[in-house]
């Protein structure tokens, strides 16, 4: 699984402790591939996000997974 430089501490600590070694991930408009791949949406509460994200992972349990979050900052 692979996360995203800008995410919140509290969901890098979740992907610490469901993954073996997660990797930070850049993505540039110049560098843009898009491989045979299942997307999936998931909208849920802004306040359950990761209650939401570790249930769905429990349920799912991708094999792999990219994980796209919207946050305030």
């Amino acid at each position: 699984m692979y996360v995203f430089r800008d995410v919140p501490a509290a969901l890098l600590r979740l992907a610490e402790d469901f993954l073996n070694r997660p990797e930070l991930l850049s993505l540039s408009k110049d560098h843009v591939h898009v491989a045979d791949t299942e997307h999936v949406y998931y909208n849920v509460p802004a306040m359950d996000k990761d209650r939401c994200l570790v249930r769905i992972i429990e349920v799912e349990n991708p094999v792999s997974a990219i994980i796209f979050s919207q946050h305030e900052k």
